[in-house]
């Protein structure tokens, strides 16, 4: 499908922000101008417009000490860092569960794969694949999101369900294990409330 049947490498555009936290956000857009999409886009339909690749580069971690990153990947499916697989990346870009990563300062090398499928991204106009790569700095070792936490309403006085979900996760080095949570804010807790995991 490419030109003369040959692949190489080429550079893709990168846009490259800092962001709030002290990390960094690069956003690619990673396409091939010079492939005939249309010609065999009448040979072979929709399946045509489908695509895999890879893209190479380097982190730079500017620290004096070993840093916790939340790595985001938007629109990726699977990406080696220093030789190591890590699968499950943020294929649909829901960002709800990102990679967390204990970095070594220095250089990193990092090869994310792309996946250009139609019947996830359209099979309409350009098969480009816009991927985005976020770092962002960890302060805590635990980090628990109020803001997906999911809980039964109260019914005179008492909650409707004994379960709840309270994302929780662990930035830490070392594991950690949830023994019980408790509401600080409701009084007289009975031990239909409590909740031990």
């Amino acid at each position: 499908m490419t030109p003369n049947g040959t692949v190489h490498w080429s550079r893709p555009q990168v846009e490259s922000t800092l962001t709030d936290s002290g990390g960094c956000k690069a956003d690619l857009k990673v396409d091939f101008p010079d492939v005939d999409w249309n010609f065999h886009q009448t040979l072979y339909g929709w399946a045509a417009l489908q695509w895999q690749g890879w893209a190479r580069g380097i982190v730079v971690l500017d620290s004096d000490h070993v840093q916790t990153v939340k790595f985001y990947t938007d629109g990726v499916l699977e990406f080696w860092l220093d030789g190591k697989a890590y699968f499950g990346g943020d294929y649909y870009s829901f960002r709800k569960a990102p990679v967390v990563l204990h970095l070594e300062p220095g250089e990193h090398q990092l090869d994310v794969r792309l996946v250009r499928d139609g019947r996830v991204m359209g099979s309409v106009g350009e098969p480009n694949i816009l991927p985005g790569l976020e770092f962002e700095m960890v302060t805590q070792p635990i980090e628990v999101d109020a803001g997906r936490l999911l809980i039964s309403d109260v019914v005179e006085g008492a909650l409707a369900s004994p379960h709840a979900s309270v994302p929780v996760r662990n930035t830490g080095i070392s594991d950690m294990k949830i023994l019980e949570i408790v509401s600080v804010t409701v009084r007289n807790v009975t031990s239909r409330q409590r909740m031990s995991c």
